[in-house]
């Protein structure tokens, strides 16, 4: 009898499985609409997030995603430059974390504009795309800095739009 369920069987736990991996551990899979986080992460890729079970792990540049801070419209994916209680200043697309620049191999493009100083409140982060000439992020919204409540997730996988390749972070 059970042979003749076998199947039905099989893909109900496979549903099940998807079910809580989806529900408990990731976010589903989104596409990047645009460049702000090339070369890293490139217009029409697709990314896995790992929901936000990470409490306390948020740590700097941890690329994550969120709800944009001004309207809570739509969601962004930025990476983490700033963390709670730091003085951030960009001086001519140079970026200073209490007044040491920080090393950021992943731009591939000089940015050459100035921002702050300004201390990041306690419990909130401030964000930045890796492609700064081309990144709607931080340094223009109105409330620049971002929540730790509003943080959905970090991703954790990226297949790219070019092919079959992937790699995880």
């Amino acid at each position: 009898m059970l042979k003749k369920y076998r199947i039905a069987i099989a893909c109900a736990i496979e549903l099940l499985f998807i079910f809580i991996v989806t529900h408990y551990f990731l976010l589903p899979c989104t596409v990047i609409p645009s460049d702000s986080m090339a070369p890293t992460i490139k217009a029409g890729s697709i990314t896995m997030v790992q929901r936000r079970n990470f409490e306390g792990e948020i740590q700097r540049r941890d690329i994550v995603v969120f709800p944009d801070p001004d309207t809570q419209s739509a969601l962004y994916c930025k990476r983490i430059i700033g963390l709670p209680g730091e003085e951030i200043e960009i001086r001519q697309g140079i970026t200073y974390i209490n007044g040491i620049e920080l090393d950021e191999p992943y731009i591939a493009e000089s940015y050459t504009g100035s921002f702050g100083p300004y201390e990041i409140p306690e419990n909130c982060y401030f964000l930045m795309g890796d492609n700064r000439t081309h990144s709607y992020d931080s340094r223009y919204w109105n409330q620049p800095f971002v929540s730790e409540d509003d943080i959905r997730g970090k991703v954790c996988v990226i297949w790219f739009s070019e092919g079959f390749c992937w790699k995880t972070l």
